[in-house]
C-alpha cells in the first residue's frame, strides 16, 4: 500500500452512487429515490435539474449517497421542486 499510484487509477465512475459499501445504484434510481424521500416533484423536469446539479458535484472520486445526499441539500433551491399544495396534502395522508 505504500506505492500506491493514485494519480495511474482510473477515474471514478459518475454513473452511479454507492449507498452502501458494496451495492450501487445507477444515477437514474439515486435521483428517483432522492427526489421521493425529499417530497419533491417526480417530473422530468425535476430529474434533469437533480442530475445537472449532480454533475457540478466537486468530488472527483466515487459518488457515495451521503456525500451527494448533503450536497444536493444544500446546493438546490426545493422550493421549485415541491410537489403542488394539493398533492402535498395527499403525500401528509399517506404517511399517516
Amino acid at each position: 500500500m505504500d506505492n500506491f499510484e493514485f494519480d495511474a487509477q482510473p477515474p471514478a465512475s459518475r454513473d452511479q452512487v454507492y449507498v452502501s459499501w458494496t451495492e450501487t445504484w445507477p444515477i437514474s434510481r439515486y435521483i428517483e429515490d432522492y427526489l421521493a424521500t425529499r417530497k419533491l416533484r417526480v417530473d422530468d423536469a425535476a430529474r434533469a435539474h437533480i442530475h445537472h446539479t449532480i454533475t457540478r458535484y466537486p468530488w472527483t472520486g466515487p459518488l457515495r449517497k451521503a456525500d451527494v445526499d448533503y450536497f444536493l441539500d444544500t446546493s438546490i433551491r426545493k422550493e421549485e421542486l415541491l410537489l403542488p399544495e394539493s398533492m402535498q396534502a395527499v403525500w401528509k395522508k399517506a404517511g399517516e
